[in-house]
């Protein structure tokens, strides 16, 4: 197979893994029905003054997949190849279709509730709770796919443990992605009159997303990609989730409010 990207990044990915055919009709046909019903929710629960901007963080999420390929080859992330309906290919890998309306749901879903505590004026406190159920359910979300192969990471990945499926460092920093895609959605409301032109939230949101997920990452995929000892990548991973749990303080001293003040959820 030609990678089309030349470096360590795919020594180990498991290439030749075919995918199963029922397994990708049924991730396809549930992802956008989930994506569908969510996006039935938002616009019913949202004001006239928001959906606009509500959909566009949605969109913004959905177009997340082009980053997708990108975070594939710096975390050693591989999506079987062989028999797979692609969206797009970069840096030797190929994201399949199912990915796009999987993120308009978890992390576009997300970042709108996130919203919606911005501008409900939620407390510090609140909004820590968010931030933990969001890094839960990154881990239940990413659980399925990983368990029938649909996502497979590969190499000496750090925080990895026998009995769960997914590397502890992820759930931290995705979390903190739509954190922040909502964040630069809630400044643009109340700084561009978003509400009147909710497409530029698209660009902001998705550029908010790029840059979290290398703000997070880089000392994991640096480690990842070089010639270091394991228990160097662990400390990487173990500073991966320090950087996203300070940045996310940053967010909550900026955006949260003393619990004495702020409006009850």
């Amino acid at each position: 197979m030609t990678t089309g990207f030349p470096s360590a990044a795919l020594e180990g990915a498991p290439v030749g893994m075919v995918v199963d055919p029922h397994e990708q009709l049924a991730l396809v046909v549930s992802q956008i029905a989930i994506a569908a019903l969510v996006i039935g929710i938002v616009i019913w629960r949202s004001s006239r003054a928001t959906v606009g901007v509500n959909l566009a963080v949605i969109l913004a999420a959905g177009l997340a997949v082009t980053l997708e390929s990108l975070a594939d080859a710096m975390l050693l992330i591989w999506h079987p190849a062989i028999g797979q309906w692609t969206v797009l290919s970069a840096y030797g890998h190929h994201v399949p279709v199912w990915v796009s309306p999987c993120f308009m749901w978890a992390f576009g879903g997300q970042s709108v509730w996130f919203l919606a505590a911005l501008r409900r004026k939620a407390s510090r406190l609140q909004l820590w709770k968010l931030y933990a159920i969001f890094a839960l359910t990154d881990f239940i979300f990413e659980t399925p796919s990983i368990l029938t192969h649909g996502v497979i990471y590969y190499g000496d990945q750090p925080l990895a443990f026998p009995l769960l499926p997914l590397p502890l460092y992820l759930p931290f920093g995705n979390a903190l992605t739509t954190v922040m895609a909502a964040v630069m959605a809630y400044i643009a409301e109340k700084h561009l009159d978003a509400a009147r032109l909710p497409w530029i939230v698209v660009p902001l949101a998705l550029t908010a997303m790029t840059a979290t997920l290398a703000a997070y990452s880089w000392p994991v995929s640096i480690t990842l990609n070089s010639e270091v000892s394991t228990w160097v990548r662990w400390l990487a991973g173990l500073f991966s989730i320090g950087l996203s749990l300070t940045l996310f303080l940053v967010i909550v001293r900026v955006f949260g409010r003393d619990s004495r003040t702020a409006t009850p959820a």
